[in-house]
């Protein structure tokens, strides 16, 4: 019996996709970087533990680049992006997986320990959480496992991609001590791709237009800011006053809310150029 392997490179009709190997590129260079780095002794006293930073790090990234499929696709009209939501989803689990096997084998595979740490820390329960439902989406992202659940319980299993994206921001906000900038960006991307996804029925044909977008990108903006004063001056108690003025200025550098700002104005501007290009949607048949 002959198996097929994956071939990700290629698109359904099996020809090569330039855009397919650019994304699969994207997400092998960085465990390429960590490879390199480890071989070549540049990861320290601890390289499982930096192994463990760098590659949850990317997990909770690549997660929410998944979760920025259906918006961009939306905001951009940009079709081709949608095949490429599973690789990128593997992905996210991939560097989830290497995360966890990091822990494991900065306490030497003492699986014992590690479940025990598991179970008494939160922060810890909630990351392996995450890992749980990144492993159920990757292992049901095949076409033959949509066949076999059906559409409809397929979709709804792989709704749970929000709430690991929940879990990434959750369980990052957690391991932060003073400096929470990561957490708090996360967290405002988060936001706006489930806010997206609430308000795109907001335009007849559910394609939002560019003040959609850019309100979002103001909303997402001021909620990752929101966040990180709450954060720093609830918790933290840092003076609110002193956290919300750093978010006036760039002085001290880009914020949580500049970084979330930006990005979303990035698919406002998107958005107004398909409106005005060549590619401006057309109208529907039968509109007058």
């Amino acid at each position: 019996m002959t198996i097929a392997l994956p071939r990700p490179w290629r698109d359904r009709a099996g020809a090569l996709s330039p855009l397919r190997i650019a994304v699969l590129a994207a997400l092998c260079l960085p465990a390429a970087g960590m490879f390199f780095d480890l071989a070549t002794g540049e990861l320290g006293a601890r390289p499982f533990e930096d192994l463990q930073d760098r590659t949850g790090w990317w997990a909770a990234w690549i997660l929410m680049a998944s979760l920025a499929v259906t918006p961009l696709r939306r905001a951009w009209q940009w079709a081709a992006i949608v095949p490429l939501r599973r690789m990128i989803g593997v992905g996210a689990f991939a560097y989830a997986a290497a995360h966890l096997l990091g822990y494991a084998a900065d306490w030497g595979f003492d699986l014992v320990h590690v479940a025990g740490e598991i179970a008494k820390r939160l922060y810890l329960t909630i990351g392996f959480a995450g890992v749980l439902i990144l492993s159920a989406l990757a292992a049901t992202s095949t076409d033959g496992m949509v066949r076999r659940l059906g559409g409809a319980r397929w979709r709804a299993l792989h709704r749970l991609a929000y709430a690991a994206g929940a879990v990434a921001v959750v369980h990052y906000t957690l391991q932060a001590r003073l400096d929470v900038s990561g957490p708090m960006t996360m967290a405002g991307v988060w936001l706006w791709a489930m806010a997206a996804r609430g308000v795109h029925r907001l335009d007849p044909d559910g394609r939002p237009g560019p003040a959609v977008w850019l309100a979002l990108a103001a909303a997402a903006a001021l909620a990752a800011g929101a966040g990180e004063i709450a954060f720093l001056s609830g918790i933290k108690t840092l003076p609110a006053a002193r956290v919300f003025a750093a978010n006036l200025s760039i002085d001290a550098g880009l914020r949580p809310s500049h970084v979330v700002g930006l990005l979303g104005l990035t698919v406002a501007a998107g958005s107004l150029l398909r409106t005005m290009g060549p590619l401006a949607r057309q109208p529907r048949r039968g509109a007058a």
